[in-house]
């Protein structure tokens, strides 16, 4: 209402002064007036359209860059955060009604050099980002290389070192008896030593003597139960340092 009202009064004292003349102090208000809504309405909205020129050929200035520009432009100056989310529809890259148009045309005044110039510097910038991203490529073939080579080596130290361990087994107890061992196999009369290199240290051992007689009971294979303690789930019977037989107890 202010507004329509110092408006209207601004139009009669613009048309007293055309048509009938005013005193001297009447037409600086008249002028001050003029001023003021050229200040306040006019202006703004010449430089509104201005702005809206130059937002116009920023977005096409934009939307011609490729992908990797793109991305450049953002991790340089951040423009996603402003253009992509706040204004450009990555549906169908049209402006909508989101945009913070006095963000953009800070954006578009800040810019380094004209548009020609700042796509030169983006197409650098995206050389370099693939030219860092291509040295990522060779040091992870390089590191994978390596790694490759490293396992190559550890399998071949064990193939020797299980074929040394099947060559100091067959020189004690004999081909036939070592391919046993190997295959992790019990067998009755097997002697103590052999099942210790068949399934190595037992988690617990029972021991009774009766007169001539030793007993022994070894036990292998722990799993853990529900409390997480470890029970084992095989049982190897001996007598005389000698096997006799063995038992699967795990109840599944």
């Amino acid at each position: 209402m202010l507004k329509l009202l110092i408006f209207g009064f601004t139009a009669l004292m613009s048309y007293l002064w055309i048509n009938e003349g005013l005193p001297v102090q009447g037409i600086w208000v008249t002028l001050a007036l003029i001023v003021w809504h050229v200040y306040k309405y006019i202006w703004p909205f010449v430089g509104n359209i201005n702005n809206r020129n130059k937002r116009n050929k920023f977005l096409q200035f934009y939307q011609t860059l490729s992908k990797a520009e793109k991305n450049a432009a953002s991790t340089l100056w951040e423009w996603d955060q402003i253009i992509i989310k706040g204004g450009i529809n990555p549906s169908n890259n049209e402006f909508t009604r989101g945009l913070n148009e006095e963000n953009l045309f800070v954006i578009y005044n800040n810019l380094p050099t004209d548009y020609e110039s700042l796509r030169n510097m983006l197409k650098k910038e995206v050389k370099k980002v693939n030219k860092n991203l291509e040295g990522d490529r060779k040091r992870r073939a390089e590191n994978a290389a390596k790694k490759q080579k490293k396992l190559e080596i550890e399998a071949q130290r064990r193939e020797e070192a299980t074929e040394k361990r099947k060559q100091y087994l067959t020189d004690l107890y004999g081909a036939k008896d070592t391919q046993k061992i190997l295959k992790k196999q019990v067998w009755q009369g097997m002697s103590q030593e052999m099942l210790k290199e068949s399934l190595g240290r037992p988690v617990k051992k029972r021991e009774q003597i009766h007169k001539q007689t030793i007993k022994d009971n070894l036990f292998y294979k722990p799993r853990k139960t529900k409390l997480g303690t470890e029970m084992p789930t095989f049982r190897v019977d001996l007598e005389n340092k000698r096997v006799v037989g063995w038992k699967d107890l795990d109840p599944n």
